[in-house]
Formats: structure tokens, sequence, C-alpha cells
């Protein structure tokens, strides 16, 4: 079975091992994108002076439109969790395109999205640089990250099945790198030990991976979970105005309940009829969402922990890929196993020559 193990091992890793790389090198970037990313605009995402009370969204809008004409019309206003963090105003037109500004005086920050480098990274991790035309649709290259990643995930099994060492005398080498005999010894150690410990982590990877790529890959890993996947519910309340025809002091007085209903959370994001409330960051990004009606009275909570698995499954899959679940450590984690991965098939294809080097040249040593 050995033998069957280091075949399924070769045969897989040697044709896609480059595209392995690339998978592993561009999702080490994405674990720190929200991290270089307020890192290099600070003044973005940071007020410098945390006011005694942050503007209503009518307040904050008037101040708004006076720097920038209130040309666009306004789809979502979101404050930020933390005391010193910015608002964001979403525009109808502006798409993924966000305002800045400051929420304690209506102060214009400035435009901010994905910077181009992470969307192109992005792309390059999810589909090869071959975007689909739409979110669901499909692409060559999204299809190929599917394959890969799952032969992956293949390529670990065989390698933790290779890996378990004949005896207990063999374990201890099979745990450390050795650093002072010689190249090929040590990329060999690099790639057998240092491929052990990123194995839990780069198996969640390639495991969840696909679920972006197929339907039925997604339809069949959510019902390992028992989780059937089904439309999203409708929202208890259904607003009658259009975006364009919306009295911002409703969504004050609907602001103002939602903070009633849960003091101290500052996090929150409001649009037409509804109120979402950040309760918690641990692990997933969790969020009620307060309903309200046309003149901003309350009409339904919906609560996180009240949602069926089936709401819930998409985040926990997105977290645990991309190590946004535990904090920085846990992000420093990911990282380090990502570059793990993106070594092994270096490491694998130096292995692999040195192999085939060797017994060429055995028939000539006769």
């Amino acid at each position: 079975m050995r033998k069957i193990f280091k075949k399924i091992h070769l045969w897989l890793a040697v044709p896609l091992g480059v595209f392995v790389v690339i998978i592993c090198i561009t999702g080490a970037i994405m674990v720190f994108e929200t991290d270089i990313t307020e890192m290099l605009s600070p003044s973005l995402y940071k007020v410098e002076n945390v006011g005694e009370k942050r503007l209503n969204p009518s307040e904050l809008l008037d101040k708004v439109n006076a720097q920038t004409g209130g040309q666009w019309t306004v789809s979502s206003i979101e404050y930020s969790s933390k005391a010193n963090g910015t608002a964001r105003i979403s525009y109808r037109e502006k798409g993924k395109e966000q305002l800045f500004v400051d929420p304690y005086t209506g102060q214009v920050k400035g435009w901010g999205s994905t910077p181009a480098f992470f969307s192109t990274v992005k792309k390059l991790h999810r589909w090869l640089l071959d975007a689909p035309s739409s979110k669901e649709g499909g692409s060559v290259g999204r299809y190929w990250i599917g394959f890969v990643a799952m032969a992956m995930s293949v390529i670990l099994i065989s390698g933790l099945l290779i890996w378990i060492p004949l005896n207990r005398k063999m374990l201890p080498m099979r745990l450390r790198v050795a650093t002072g005999k010689g190249r090929r010894r040590f990329f060999y150690d690099s790639h057998v030990a240092l491929g052990f410990y990123a194995l839990l982590f780069l198996l969640t990877m390639s495991l969840t991976g696909p679920t972006w790529s197929f339907p039925w890959y997604r339809t069949a890993f959510y019902a390992v979970f028992g989780v059937s996947q089904s439309a999203a519910p409708a929202s208890a309340v259904t607003s009658g105005k259009q975006l364009d025809a919306v009295d911002f002091r409703v969504w004050d007085k609907a602001v103002e309940s939602a903070s009633a209903l849960y003091p101290g959370k500052c996090g929150m994001t409001v649009e037409n009829g509804k109120v979402k409330v950040t309760v918690s960051e641990l692990i997933t990004r969790r969020q009620d969402v307060v309903n309200f009606d046309e003149n901003g009275n309350v009409v339904a909570v919906e609560k996180y922990a009240d949602q069926p698995k089936s709401s819930k499954i998409r985040a926990w899959i997105l977290a645990f890929h991309s190590g946004q679940w535990g904090g920085i450590w846990v992000k420093f984690l990911y990282f380090f196993a990502a570059l793990i991965g993106a070594s092994l098939p270096i490491t694998g294809y130096y292995i692999w020559l040195k192999k085939k080097l060797a017994l060429q040249k055995k028939p000539s040593a006769r």
C-alpha cells in the first residue's frame, strides 16, 4: 500500500505542483490583506480624536453632502465596532467603493476600496486571473483551481500516509530538519517535517477551497456537517420606499432603537428597512438584524443565534479557510502554513529530480 500511496502522491504532485505554489503564495498574501490595507492608509480607517457621541445618519449625511455635493444615492452607512474607527458610506452608483468619514465630526477622510494589488492576487488565487462573468458563474480558471485544491487534499493525505514511520526510532527523524548534513538531506527533511507540521492547516484550506468552485462540492460539504443548502430566508420586513426616497431621520430613530436594544454595541450597519448590529467578532462576524418600518419603529429582531445552520456555515467556511477566526496569532499560523505549502512542491521537485538523476547514473557506474 505504501508504494501505491507514493505513486498517487508523485503523479498528482509533479504536474500540479506549480499551481499549488501559486495558490499557497497568493493565499499567504491574502491572510493579511485587511491588516496591510489599514496600515498603508491609517487615516482612512482611524480617527484622531474620539468624540463623546457619534453623529446620527441624517446629521452625518448633512455634513458629508456639504463637502461632496450629495450627488449619489446612499445605500448604507456602516459604523465601526471600534470607538476610533471611521464610518463607511456606500452609494448605489459607486459599487464596492466606499466613502470613509469621521463619525464624530462628519469630516470626509477619502474614498476606499480593495487595492489593485490585492484584487489581482485574489483573482489569481481564486480563478487564475480567469474571472467568471457572475458570482456563481463558471470559468476554466475557477474550475481548475477547484480541481487543484481537491487534488491537493489527496496529495496531503497520501503524504501523511507515507510519512508514518515504520518504527519508533524513525519518528524523531521525521519531526526535525537537519541543517548540517548536506543540501539533499535539508530539502528532504524540510519536505517531510515541515509538511507534517503544516498538514492540518493546509488540509483545512484545501478541503474548504473547492466550495467556491463547484456547487456540487459545496452541497456535499454542507451535507457532511448536516446542513442542507437552501435559499436565504426572506427578511421579516420589506420597506416600501425606494433608496432615492429615504427620509434619513427614520434611520436616526432606527439606530437609536437598535442602540437601546444593544447597549455598548457600536458596530452597526444601517440600510433601508434594517440595522445590522455586530454582537461578536469572535471566529466569525455575528450580526443580529433589527428590522424597522417606514416610520423607524422596530417591527422584528432576527437573532444570529436563531438563524439556521445553512445561514452560518458559509461564514464559518470562509473563516477557517482564510484564518480569520482567532486573531493575529492564528493569522500568522495560517501565513506560515501557506508558505510551507508553497515550499512543498519546490522541495518535492528537488527530491524527485535528484532521484531521477541518480537512477540515470546507475547503469554507467557498473
